[in-house]
């Protein structure tokens, strides 16, 4: 039985492991943020290409780190267990997690000294503002500030009011102007 688990878990872990290559490496979106900082097509290249080369060298690690992971698997299933094969995975784990998360937080220096001082005070206000945005939130809570949810009365296509238990944008109890059965 032990063995039949282990065969379909490396089976599905290396169906997996095999289609990771062909998955796209996904542009992330610059439009308000490349208005906001006013950059120029050769800043998004360059943050774009130590975006790319970052993606490309995590995945390849990332894939390393499952093959640990399915090794780890089978000498779980052996027994006696083998402390000693177990922990030298493990900490090959626990290296590649580090090594990952460091150049992750060195990626975010190096896009930033793409940017000319102007942009780089832009984004500090962009970043002390997302400080507030926990302070924000707990404001709203309060009723403070006007949430999502506030009035809680919307206007749908015309008809008899209808209590919805959802409501609009996922908020308990609102009640929808609209025909029976409308979805906002």
């Amino acid at each position: 039985m032990v063995m039949r688990y282990l065969f379909l878990c490396l089976f599905v872990g290396g169906s997996l492991w095999g289609q990771m290559g062909t998955l796209p490496i996904l542009r992330p979106f610059y439009g308000e943020i490349r208005t906001y900082l006013a950059l120029t097509d050769e800043q998004v290249a360059k943050m774009q290409r130590q975006n790319d080369d970052y993606s490309r060298w995590a995945s390849q690690r990332q894939r390393r780190m499952s093959e640990v992971q399915l090794e780890i698997a089978v000498e779980t299933a052996k027994s006696p267990l083998d402390p000693a094969a177990l922990g030298v995975r493990y900490a090959e784990v626990e290296a590649i997690r580090r090594e990952i998360a460091e150049r992750g937080a060195a990626l975010v220096p190096a896009n930033v000294a793409v940017l000319t001082e102007a942009q780089k005070v832009k984004l500090k206000a962009l970043e002390e503002a997302l400080k507030l945005a926990s302070t924000g939130d707990q404001a709203k809570s309060l009723k403070l500030l006007p949430d999502d949810c506030s009035g809680g009365l919307t206007v749908g296509v015309g008809g008899p009011v209808i209590y919805d238990p959802l409501g609009p944008r996922g908020c308990a109890g609102a009640f929808v102007l609209g025909p029976v059965g409308f979805q906002p």
